[in-house]
């Protein structure tokens, strides 16, 4: 029979496999925001002459920093919780808390996603082409480019979040799982 420091460092274990990719994930798209932050504010220093390229650059920017600052907010909890002083039970609560929200932010990230595939795709097509975005807009040959690109970056970034979500939720019920043998251990026990 294992003592409860054992079952206690067993859970841990499982624990810690499952959140490490949770983890990874959670990382880079700290650094994909980041980065992205320092490319709209550099291009947007860049075209300073353009100032529908500014409002879209800053309509983006207000669209990726709460992302940013709510990852970060993930990334504090995932690192400062890990610890395994605590109770083992309320962890891994937390953890299924953490992943029912995000199973549930899902369904909307598909919606946000959509349209800032749609506002990036812009911001990116007007700063290569080196000319006004009112005249992109004009262009015909440029808005149906940008209607093709749009569609297929709105289907790859769909197919993305199904595949975080299925993810999200494969991880919920292994730590539901892993929850519901430590409350029938704990009852055996007793």
């Amino acid at each position: 029979m294992l003592t409860n420091e054992e079952i206690r460092t067993l859970l841990l274990e499982k624990h810690d496999r499952i959140i490490r990719g949770h983890k990874i994930f959670q990382l880079i798209s700290l650094f994909v925001c980041v980065g992205l932050l320092i490319y709209l504010i550099v291009t947007t220093v860049l075209r300073l002459s353009d100032s529908l390229f500014i409002a879209l650059n800053t309509v983006i920017i207000l669209l990726v920093i709460p992302s940013a600052l709510s990852i970060f907010y993930i990334v504090q909890q995932l690192y400062s919780n890990n610890n395994g002083n605590g109770n083992i039970r309320e962890l891994l609560e937390a953890r299924v808390v953490h992943y029912e929200r995000c199973i549930r932010r899902s369904r909307w990230q598909s919606v946000f996603i959509i349209i800032f595939v749609g506002l990036l795709e812009l911001s990116i097509h007007t700063f290569f082409r080196h000319t006004n975005m009112s005249a992109i807009l004009a262009d015909e040959e440029s808005c149906w480019g940008l209607l093709a690109g749009f569609c297929t970056g709105s289907i790859l970034a769909i197919i993305v979040v199904k595949a975080l979500a299925k993810r999200f939720k494969n991880n919920l019920s292994r730590l539901s799982s892993i929850l519901k043998n430590l409350e029938d251990w704990g009852r055996q026990k007793k």
